[in-house]
């Protein structure tokens, strides 16, 4: 079978690249012959446009803003750079750029069936406020099949509630991430959709390993931080810095500082590939983080980790994840010491939970593919 497939594939961002890749590796692996269209929207070709976010900046009279945009440039111009090599090895994206939906729905006929997912492609401060990522240039429901698609928010605006739910009604399948997003479809259409798991999780452990380079001999045990608001870190590190005794700070974050570059036992890891990614997070011996993915691969690796939380509705992403894990106990609070954060996780447990919602999952895609199930 003829697949298109539809998510955030061009972004500069770790979890995104690396689902796409997940949900490509595993359809390819059941036979079916797998594209990504090429489709980038304004919005989604400035998302990491620096220049676009200086000039926006200094319309609004943000000139630190800017500046700090300004600072960024080259590095982002390097992690695009290998953000661009990755999928170009990896992926297989279609020859030709659509930027709008009625650009897209000339190529509908090409394919057997479209599935969009995964990542917040449903966020309408994501993707442009743009149903096209709903699927909404193609007519027949049954070729259409949502894959664990995030809103990343618990609510739709009011001014696009019935644009979603006339999409969200025409699309054959449905499969949500998280608990907020199946109940956003049942508010909207009345249907009654299941939670899946990310497409990271679909190919399994041996896979990833596949693409990790090995680790350098010379590397010093470290610490890893993803974290992309300012403080979280600090606040961490006020009562469990002592667990940074003997190891170095591998530290990914939009706020990264001046000082980070050069202050001793920090490796600032901004411009990284998606595969070194991968590495740092398989061999760590923490993980500090508040991204989903980024959690999703220390379960993947059975890796001990650290969870920020964001606030304003934002966390159910990361919530649900631990919850599905029982692993909600490694969410930070004040006061947490070296000994919690490096408190042992009974992996037996955790990866018995999440192989059974891996096989439920499968077997949602698999049947959805094949036109078996209840519509």
């Amino acid at each position: 079978m003829k697949l298109a497939l539809l998510t955030f594939h061009d972004a500069a961002n770790y979890g995104a690249v690396l689902q796409a890749y997940a949900l490509q590796a595993f359809l390819e692996g059941q036979g079916h012959e797998c594209e990504y269209l090429d489709y980038r929207n304004e919005h989604r070709r400035n998302q990491y446009d620096m220049l676009h976010h200086i000039a926006a900046s200094l319309r609004k009279g943000r000139l630190s803003e800017a500046v700090k945009y300004a600072f960024g440039m080259p590095f982002m111009g390097i992690r695009k750079r290998r953000f661009a090599e990755f999928r170009a090895a990896c992926l297989h994206v279609g020859g030709h750029e659509w930027r709008t939906s009625a650009e897209v729905r000339s190529v509908a006929g090409d394919y057997d069936k479209f599935v969009v997912g995964s990542d917040q492609v449903w966020c309408p401060g994501n993707n442009g406020r743009d149903t096209a990522f709903l699927l909404d240039f193609v007519e027949e429901s049954g070729r259409k099949i949502a894959y664990a698609s995030s809103f990343g928010t618990d609510q739709v605006p009011d001014d696009m509630k019935q644009a979603y739910a006339r999409c969200l009604a025409g699309i054959g399948r449905i499969g949500v991430r998280e608990r907020a997003g199946c109940r956003l479809v049942k508010e909207l259409t009345g249907r009654e959709v299941p939670m899946v798991v990310d497409p990271v999780f679909l190919p399994g452990r041996d896979a990833w390993e596949r693409l990790i380079p090995p680790r350098p001999a010379s590397e010093r045990p470290f610490v890893f931080s993803y974290t992309n608001q300012g403080g979280q870190l600090e606040r961490f590190l006020k009562t469990s810095g002592k667990l940074m005794a003997g190891r170095t700070l591998h530290k990914l974050a939009r706020q990264t500082r001046m000082g980070d570059f050069f202050r001793r036992g920090i490796h600032v890891k901004y411009t990284m590939s998606p595969t070194e990614f991968l590495r740092n997070v398989r061999d760590a011996d923490l993980v500090l983080t508040a991204s989903f993915h980024c959690l999703a691969f220390s379960l993947i690796f059975n890796k001990p980790f650290v969870c920020f939380l964001a606030g304003k509705g934002k966390d159910e992403r990361l919530l649900g994840l631990l919850r599905q894990t029982g692993l909600e106990n490694r969410v930070f609070h004040d006061g947490m010491t070296a000994e919690e954060a490096l408190a042992p996780v009974a992996w037996d447990d955790v990866n018995r939970r999440l192989g059974e919602q891996i096989r439920a999952s499968k077997e949602f895609l698999l049947d959805a593919l094949s036109g078996e199930g209840e519509p």
